[in-house]
């Protein structure tokens, strides 16, 4: 990854600050262990404004599209916004192989 550009940065060292530090570092990969994804899941749902049928609705064209080849949706600036800005506004993958993750 850094003989391809890649650039590593540290977080501040409080877990608890850690979505805070990836809002001001503004990634575009994160490489990432299941437990993280469900620590972050757990700070993010008590601020989501979607009820549950609409989120699986934005998941399935998501998705959908995805598989096109087309990385846009109509959810995007309703669905996704708020959970794209807390990782900064630029993340494009999260990466994960360590352990299986949760649905």
């Amino acid at each position: 990854m850094f003989v391809s550009g890649a650039h590593a940065r540290f977080y501040s060292g409080a877990i608890t600050e850690l979505l805070k530090d990836l809002a001001r570092v503004r990634p575009t990969i994160i490489p990432i262990v299941p437990r993280l994804l469900n620590m972050f899941y757990a700070m993010l749902k008590p601020f989501s404004h979607v009820d549950k049928a609409l989120a699986e609705q934005a998941w399935k064209v998501k998705y959908e599209n995805w598989q096109k080849g087309i990385l846009t949706s109509e959810y995007d600036d309703t669905v996704f916004k708020k959970a794209k800005e807390a990782f900064g506004g630029r993340l494009r993958f999260m990466v994960t192989g360590s352990a299986p993750i949760a649905a």
